[in-house]
């Protein structure tokens, strides 16, 4: 399952997997192992045991730093701290965020028992982030460069955002979109940066917006130079 379906699913529902303590945050952390990583969940007694207990084949741990901001589909992980209790807690990263505040998917947080999108800081236990790295796997084979569209293909304002329309993007790219403002089958465009998605999907920054290049079912997109 593609993350932003994930969110879309349980936004404003409960995940109770074990039927035990009601809809707690290792509910939703077992159900996105399952359903976007697609692995089977491996979970821990609380939430701050993660840390220490990840399964190492499925996440690289991250630790966190001044300049340290997630990406989407990181687990964010805190640790045993007064301000967020002796459990600890666990979340799925949305990709929002500066090095003051990040945005994440969360159950249980401020003991609310159901998913829904919070604004969190750096402080009170935050440890870092489980990255999936399947997030990584692409790397080697997709780097920033020149591209060229197979497909006609929608721009976004984040890696599974908002659709741009024409007048949201630059001069480039109005000239060279639909009145849609979709970019035709081959069109060239510039990579400045390549996001890999817990999902399997890849995407390439450019100056107009984000684009998916590949996905685990096709490739959108190939590199030119």
């Amino acid at each position: 399952m593609y993350i932003k379906d994930f969110f879309s699913k349980y936004n404003g529902k409960a995940i109770d997997r074990d039927g035990a303590y009601g809809a707690q945050c290792m509910d939703l952390y077992n159900q996105y192992q399952q359903e976007v990583i697609n692995v089977n969940p491996r979970g821990a007694k609380y939430a701050k045991d993660v840390w220490d207990t990840y399964d190492k084949n499925v996440f690289t741990k991250i630790v966190n730093t001044p300049e340290f901001v997630p990406q989407l589909g990181d687990v964010a992980v805190w640790i045993a701290n007064p301000s967020n209790s002796e459990l600890g807690h666990i979340s799925i990263c949305t990709g929002k965020g500066d090095t003051n505040t990040f945005e994440s998917f969360d159950q249980n947080w401020d003991k609310k028992q159901y998913c829904r999108y919070v604004t969190h800081n750096y402080y009170g236990g935050f440890a870092g982030v489980l990255r999936p790295k399947s997030m990584q796997t692409n790397t080697i084979k997709y780097t920033p460069g020149l591209y060229q569209t197979l497909y006609v293909m929608k721009i976004r304002d984040g890696v599974w955002g908002k659709v741009k329309t024409k007048d949201e993007l630059s001069q480039d790219g109005k000239n060279n979109s639909n009145n849609s403002g979709n970019y035709l089958a081959g069109t060239n465009f510039n990579a400045l940066e390549i996001i890999n998605s817990a999902d399997g999907s890849v995407w390439a920054r450019g100056i107009s917006g984000y684009i998916c290049i590949a996905d685990k079912n096709n490739v959108y997109c190939k590199k030119i130079g």
